[in-house]
């Protein structure tokens, strides 16, 4: 699975745009709201598939500057505890998994929402 989320990841790059089911930041969320927010926002997405947070290209120039030394970089498990303390109607949160991958020589981290059929999540 690696490599085909490498694949993807690297042609939404070359794209040079940010779209409907993808997103790029240069580093992980400071605030755990924004955080909240862009998860929420990917999961309620039109396109019937699942979104992409990819931490580690800058938004502006497309260049990989990598996430490797990011003190703001979170593991799943931190994502899934900060998607549980929020108050989502019904307690049905948006599903995640965060994925690692190496693209020159840095470390990105693929945060990827999952399409489900629980739309549309709100607070």
């Amino acid at each position: 699975m690696e490599d085909t989320l490498s694949a993807i990841v690297e042609k939404l790059i070359q794209s040079r745009r940010e779209g409907d089911w993808w997103d790029f930041k240069r580093e992980h969320h400071h605030d755990k709201a924004d955080l909240v927010h862009d998860i929420t926002c990917m999961a309620n997405s039109r396109a019937n598939r699942d979104a992409y947070i990819i931490f580690g290209v800058e938004d502006q120039s497309f260049s990989i500057c990598g996430v490797e030394n990011d003190p703001d970089r979170r593991n799943q498990q931190g994502i899934v505890d900060i998607l549980r303390s929020v108050g989502y109607a019904g307690s049905v949160r948006p599903r995640i998994e965060l994925r690692t991958i190496t693209l020159e020589q840095h470390e990105v981290d693929v945060l990827i929402v999952k399409n489900t059929y629980s739309v549309p999540y709100y607070l």
